[in-house]
């Protein structure tokens, strides 16, 4: 009997202790990524069904369309994305569809998500609404908010000009250089990875291109997808939307912030 339970307490535990091995032992992120300007016919269908669905939603909120790419920082997976900005507001949007590379060019979406940024020269706010629990903190001087359950494009805006007019209402916000617009992209990639880089998380392998996750970082990135530290990481991230809401004083109806049924924006794979 007590060896039965004492296997038992084994397998339960086996995640725990050789998941974090094979993370950081299949962990690679570029350290210059790769951007590639690409045209929507490029991506695959989901993706695009995605990206031109929320492209139709921000111009009728006053976005212009910049350019779509092709990320790709990690191996075997790609991030299509489209960046638009908003003149008037100052403000920019990055639409993303990412996942794994299958079969060989194909790729399954696992991820969809917006999200809006407004950037001064020291600090910066995002608002978007992302799905999956993260497993590194933001980047300093970023404020981060998550509305993991909204779907609603134009309410996310709201809340993020909303938060834009606390934090500074007289500071004129940065733009990016006309003609390089693009370049926010790869910026934002390379600004994540350096600062993960100065916390401890990662660090340059021998070839001096890519980064490898420390141990401790693949136990604390594994270990926030395994129960019940991934629900208790999606709960706080709810949590603290609702706090922000509540500091606002902005009402939303209750389906944009209750856990519900996998929509079309993101299809996380539930046996991962």
């Amino acid at each position: 009997m007590y060896l039965v339970l004492a296997l038992l307490v084994l397998l339960m535990l086996l995640p725990y202790v050789l998941g974090p091995v094979l993370v950081r032992r299949q962990f690679r992120h570029r350290k210059e990524p790769e951007v590639v300007k690409v045209g929507l016919d490029d991506m695959p269908r989901e993706a695009q069904a995605y990206i031109a669905e929320a492209e139709e939603a921000l111009i009728a909120l006053g976005f212009e369309p910049v350019g779509r790419v092709r990320l790709n920082t990690v191996p075997n997976a790609v991030a299509w994305g489209s960046l638009l900005l908003h003149r008037t507001n100052r403000d920019l949007a990055n639409i993303a569809a990412a996942g794994p590379v299958v079969g060989g060019d194909a790729t399954v979406i696992e991820q969809r998500h917006t999200e809006f940024m407004t950037q001064w020269k020291e600090r910066e706010l995002l608002t978007n609404n992302c799905q999956q629990a993260q497993p590194f903190g933001p980047v300093r001087g970023q404020a981060v908010v998550s509305f993991m359950d909204m779907d609603d494009l134009e309410l996310l805006y709201r809340i993020h000009r909303a938060r834009v007019v606390a934090q500074d209402a007289e500071t004129v916000s940065l733009m990016p250089v006309p003609g390089m617009e693009l370049d926010v992209i790869a910026d934002a990639s390379r600004s994540f990875i350096e600062a993960q880089e100065q916390r401890g998380n990662v660090r340059l392998l021998d070839d001096g291109e890519t980064y490898g996750l420390t141990w401790r970082a693949a136990f604390k990135a594994t270990w926030k997808q395994l129960w019940p530290f991934q629900g208790m990481e999606l709960t706080e991230t709810r949590e603290n939307a609702r706090r922000l809401l509540t500091t606002l004083d902005i009402e939303v109806p209750e389906d944009q912030v209750t856990p519900s049924e996998p929509s079309s924006r993101a299809v996380a794979s539930q046996s991962a």
